[in-house]
Protein backbone atom coordinates (compact mmCIF):
# COMPACT_ATOMS: atom_id res chain seq x y z
CA UNK A 1 0.00 0.00 0.00
CA UNK A 2 2.92 2.48 0.86
CA UNK A 3 4.48 1.16 -2.48
CA UNK A 4 1.22 2.41 -4.11
CA UNK A 5 0.70 5.78 -2.36
CA UNK A 6 4.68 6.79 -3.27
CA UNK A 7 4.13 5.79 -7.07
CA UNK A 8 1.03 7.74 -7.15
CA UNK A 9 2.78 10.88 -5.60
CA UNK A 10 5.52 10.68 -7.75
CA UNK A 11 2.98 10.49 -11.41
CA UNK A 12 1.26 13.43 -9.85
CA UNK A 13 4.80 15.19 -9.18
CA UNK A 14 5.41 14.52 -12.38
CA UNK A 15 2.53 15.48 -14.35
CA UNK A 16 2.41 18.90 -11.93
CA UNK A 17 5.61 19.68 -13.30
CA UNK A 18 5.28 18.77 -17.05
CA UNK A 19 2.34 21.21 -16.36
CA UNK A 20 4.52 23.71 -14.78
CA UNK A 21 6.90 22.93 -17.75
CA UNK A 22 4.49 23.90 -19.98
CA UNK A 23 3.06 27.17 -18.24
CA UNK A 24 6.37 28.52 -18.25
CA UNK A 25 7.49 27.67 -21.37
CA UNK A 26 4.22 29.32 -22.88
CA UNK A 27 4.79 32.41 -20.87
CA UNK A 28 7.96 33.03 -22.62
CA UNK A 29 6.66 32.56 -25.77
CA UNK A 30 4.38 35.14 -24.81
CA UNK A 31 7.00 37.58 -23.56
CA UNK A 32 9.09 37.51 -26.48
CA UNK A 33 6.31 37.95 -28.47
CA UNK A 34 4.95 41.51 -26.04
CA UNK A 35 8.92 42.47 -26.30
CA UNK A 36 9.18 42.19 -30.00
CA UNK A 37 6.12 44.37 -30.43
CA UNK A 38 7.36 46.58 -27.84
CA UNK A 39 10.75 47.31 -29.71
CA UNK A 40 8.91 47.87 -33.10
CA UNK A 41 6.38 50.29 -31.55
CA UNK A 42 9.25 51.68 -30.11
CA UNK A 43 10.68 51.88 -33.91
CA UNK A 44 8.33 53.32 -35.30
CA UNK A 45 7.04 56.04 -32.40
CA UNK A 46 11.25 56.83 -32.81
CA UNK A 47 10.72 57.54 -37.16
CA UNK A 48 7.19 59.31 -35.71
CA UNK A 49 9.07 62.03 -33.45
CA UNK A 50 12.07 62.45 -35.56
CA UNK A 51 9.88 63.58 -38.55
CA UNK A 52 7.89 65.73 -36.15
CA UNK A 53 11.01 67.63 -34.83
CA UNK A 54 12.14 67.88 -38.70
CA UNK A 55 15.12 65.82 -38.04
CA UNK A 56 15.78 63.18 -40.06
CA UNK A 57 18.46 60.63 -40.19
CA UNK A 58 21.01 62.47 -42.50
CA UNK A 59 20.58 60.13 -45.11
CA UNK A 60 16.98 60.30 -44.99
CA UNK A 61 15.30 62.95 -47.51
CA UNK A 62 11.40 63.21 -47.24
CA UNK A 63 9.92 61.47 -49.78
CA UNK A 64 8.30 64.32 -50.64
CA UNK A 65 11.26 65.86 -52.49
CA UNK A 66 11.34 62.46 -54.71
CA UNK A 67 7.93 63.12 -56.37
CA UNK A 68 9.46 62.64 -60.13
CA UNK A 69 10.62 59.27 -59.49
CA UNK A 70 7.92 57.55 -57.25
CA UNK A 71 4.36 59.06 -56.65
CA UNK A 72 3.64 58.63 -52.92
CA UNK A 73 0.46 60.05 -51.01
CA UNK A 74 0.72 63.04 -49.10
CA UNK A 75 0.37 61.53 -45.06
CA UNK A 76 3.48 58.69 -46.59
CA UNK A 77 6.18 59.42 -44.90
CA UNK A 78 8.52 56.97 -46.77
CA UNK A 79 12.21 58.86 -47.44
CA UNK A 80 13.89 58.60 -50.63
CA UNK A 81 15.95 55.85 -49.16
CA UNK A 82 13.28 53.76 -48.42
CA UNK A 83 11.39 54.49 -51.69
CA UNK A 84 14.26 52.92 -53.54
CA UNK A 85 14.55 49.61 -51.25
CA UNK A 86 11.26 49.27 -52.57
CA UNK A 87 11.32 49.79 -55.69
CA UNK A 88 14.22 47.47 -56.16
CA UNK A 89 11.81 44.84 -54.35
CA UNK A 90 9.58 45.17 -57.32
CA UNK A 91 7.23 48.31 -56.09
CA UNK A 92 7.03 50.56 -59.13
CA UNK A 93 4.84 52.35 -57.03
CA UNK A 94 4.84 51.88 -53.18
CA UNK A 95 2.08 53.71 -51.51
CA UNK A 96 -0.60 52.79 -54.50
CA UNK A 97 0.64 48.89 -54.30
CA UNK A 98 1.05 48.63 -50.65
CA UNK A 99 -2.55 50.21 -50.25
CA UNK A 100 -4.12 47.91 -52.67
CA UNK A 101 -2.40 44.90 -50.88
CA UNK A 102 -3.57 46.08 -47.65
CA UNK A 103 -6.96 46.46 -49.12
CA UNK A 104 -6.92 42.99 -50.12
CA UNK A 105 -6.02 41.37 -47.19
CA UNK A 106 -7.51 43.83 -44.42
CA UNK A 107 -10.90 40.90 -43.71
CA UNK A 108 -7.76 38.71 -42.24
CA UNK A 109 -6.20 42.11 -40.20
CA UNK A 110 -9.03 43.80 -38.65
CA UNK A 111 -8.93 43.61 -35.48
CA UNK A 112 -13.08 43.84 -34.50
CA UNK A 113 -16.06 42.99 -36.54
CA UNK A 114 -19.10 45.82 -37.42
CA UNK A 115 -21.41 46.42 -35.47
CA UNK A 116 -25.14 47.28 -35.97
CA UNK A 117 -25.23 46.18 -39.42
CA UNK A 118 -22.12 48.34 -40.39
CA UNK A 119 -19.31 46.54 -41.94
CA UNK A 120 -15.34 47.17 -40.66
CA UNK A 121 -13.30 48.55 -43.40
CA UNK A 122 -9.80 50.08 -43.62
CA UNK A 123 -10.78 53.92 -44.31
CA UNK A 124 -6.79 55.20 -44.65
CA UNK A 125 -3.58 53.42 -44.75
CA UNK A 126 -0.39 56.04 -44.05
CA UNK A 127 2.87 54.33 -45.06
CA UNK A 128 5.28 54.72 -41.88
CA UNK A 129 8.65 53.20 -43.07
CA UNK A 130 9.80 50.76 -45.37
CA UNK A 131 8.30 48.58 -43.07
CA UNK A 132 5.63 49.87 -41.31
CA UNK A 133 2.00 51.23 -41.98
CA UNK A 134 -0.89 53.14 -40.27
CA UNK A 135 -4.41 52.19 -40.33
CA UNK A 136 -7.60 53.85 -39.57
CA UNK A 137 -10.71 51.81 -39.55
CA UNK A 138 -14.04 51.99 -39.03
CA UNK A 139 -17.50 50.10 -39.62
CA UNK A 140 -19.75 54.30 -39.47
CA UNK A 141 -20.58 53.58 -35.61
CA UNK A 142 -16.88 52.53 -33.77
CA UNK A 143 -13.28 52.80 -35.06
CA UNK A 144 -10.01 52.29 -34.49
CA UNK A 145 -6.59 52.52 -35.18
CA UNK A 146 -3.69 49.53 -35.84
CA UNK A 147 -0.19 49.36 -36.51
CA UNK A 148 0.60 47.04 -39.43
CA UNK A 149 4.51 45.61 -40.25
CA UNK A 150 5.03 44.75 -43.89
CA UNK A 151 7.27 42.63 -45.55
CA UNK A 152 7.86 43.70 -49.75
CA UNK A 153 9.45 40.68 -51.73
CA UNK A 154 7.78 41.41 -54.50
CA UNK A 155 4.49 43.13 -55.99
CA UNK A 156 2.68 40.40 -55.86
CA UNK A 157 4.44 39.27 -52.47
CA UNK A 158 3.58 41.55 -49.63
CA UNK A 159 2.98 40.39 -46.18
CA UNK A 160 1.17 41.71 -43.72
CA UNK A 161 1.02 41.20 -40.05
CA UNK A 162 -0.79 43.69 -37.38
CA UNK A 163 1.21 44.80 -34.70
CA UNK A 164 -0.58 47.17 -32.20
CA UNK A 165 -4.37 48.10 -32.80
CA UNK A 166 -6.99 50.82 -30.58
CA UNK A 167 -10.35 50.61 -30.87
CA UNK A 168 -11.96 53.85 -29.67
Amino acid sequence: MKSILSVFALVISLGLIGFLYYQTTQLEQALQLADKRFADCQQVNFQLQMKANGNPKPDATPAKEAKETTATEPHDLLTTAQLSRLVSRGLGNPGTMLRTSLQRQQQRLLPAEGKVGGTMKIRDISVLSDHYALASFDDGHSAGQMLLRYEAKGPQQISWQRVDYVLE
